[in-house]
């Protein structure tokens, strides 16, 4: 028996546990493709009456920008018809502003962030309150990646901020089931 902290496991039974912590570990990590934008979508305290306030927060990674590239992200004015008209700055390495939706054109607000220099900080996070029109919780935009002649690089849609808290719980759930079947078979 191997003995710790006053956990008895059988022998080989602590490694395995060791192992499924480890895969459930690298599990939470998203594997993902380059030019990835993640988004967090958090309710806000409605300062309006009748209008639901939300703010996204962006990450990106898997680009490296050089001074006057930049991405967008896009907001349908159904759904979104409000934007945070001077979103926080992120630091001094990009320029940010933030487009108003326009719903009798039926186009769409965007959030713009160019770099200023070469290899900026992708620290951010790049943050735009808005009003939220849809039901439930905002979903994923669609953005673009530009160049410096602003053509588009890349084009994608943004990626939900994965909960590792979920993938881990999943992953110490199955290793208990099966360190309970494993010790079932040896009594």
């Amino acid at each position: 028996m191997n003995s710790r902290a006053g956990l008895c496991l059988p022998r080989g039974c602590a490694r395995l546990l060791q192992t499924a912590l480890l895969t459930t570990s690298v599990l939470a990590v998203p594997t993902l493709s380059a030019q990835t934008l993640f988004f967090q979508a958090t309710d806000q305290a409605d300062t309006t009456p009748g209008q639901d306030l939300w703010r996204y927060s962006f990450s990106i990674t898997g680009f490296n920008f050089q001074a006057g590239q930049g991405f967008s992200v896009f907001f349908d004015p159904l759904s979104i018809p409000s934007l945070q008209a001077l979103p926080p700055s992120v630091g001094p390495d990009w320029s940010i502003l933030s487009i108003q939706p326009d719903s009798i054109l039926r186009q769409p607000g965007y959030y713009d962030a160019l770099a200023l220099r070469s290899n900026p900080s992708l620290a951010g996070p790049f943050t735009v309150d808005f009003v939220w029109q849809g039901a439930g919780t905002p979903g994923a935009q669609p953005f673009t990646i530009y160049d410096t002649d602003f053509s588009t690089l890349v084009a994608g849609q943004a990626v939900l901020v994965p909960e590792p808290g979920i993938s881990l719980l999943a992953g110490l759930g199955l290793g208990a089931l099966f360190l309970r079947r494993k010790r079932n078979r040896l009594a």
